[in-house]
């Protein structure tokens, strides 16, 4: 890609789903001459998998308090937004926005989430103007957004995110990464509410 398009997740979201699956990328790349990536899996066990339809065990990534938690992604990128629903979606009720612009709109007609995961730097309308725009009509739910940048060496994301006193993530980061947040976000503010 030229310089400057693009984020480079996807090469990222390929090593979140190897690893995921117990294997490892690997990549040799030469300036001039090409890139060599490997997927190294580990081998199947063979025999049927039985899926259970328990519950959860209690430590098993996000921590609940009664119903599912309602989380709300807002990322441009498809392939991270898909994979944050996915992933987030085994243990919460995950809707997507595309757009800063869609998730007002879904906003306005039901607040009632307990999270936002937000890109900062989206086309349109930005994380940041959505933050603003929720601060005024939803401030506690402004509180419990957390925003997702791979552009931390931009002034004005530099300068936003220095401004509020939201909980971030760094592009690119481990899913495991983004249930801490959740959990440290989503339990302090029922100890606020409690």
């Amino acid at each position: 890609k030229p310089h400057g398009v693009g984020t480079g997740l996807g090469l990222w979201i390929c090593r979140e789903i190897v690893e995921e699956l117990g294997g490892e990328i690997r990549v040799l790349s030469t300036l001039g001459e090409g890139t060599e990536i490997t997927v190294v899996l580990p081998v199947a066990s063979g025999g049927l998998i039985h899926v259970s339809s328990l519950p959860p065990e209690p430590n098993s990534g996000m921590a609940f308090v009664g119903n599912l938690r309602r989380i709300l992604v807002v990322e441009d990128e498809p392939a991270l937004r898909e994979l944050l629903a996915e992933t987030l979606g085994e243990h919460a009720d995950v809707t997507t926005a595309s757009s800063g612009l869609e998730a007002r709109e879904l906003l306005e007609h039901d607040p009632e989430f307990d999270a936002i995961l937000c890109d900062v730097m989206m086309p349109g309308m930005s994380g940041a103007d959505l933050h603003e725009w929720v601060d005024r009509t939803v401030p506690a739910l402004a509180r419990r957004m957390i925003f997702m940048t791979g552009a931390s060496h931009s002034a004005g994301v530099r300068e936003f995110l220095a401004r509020v006193d939201n909980e971030r993530l760094d592009k690119p980061f481990r899913v495991r990464d983004v249930e801490r947040v959740l959990d440290r976000v989503i339990d302090s503010s029922l100890r606020v509410h409690a």
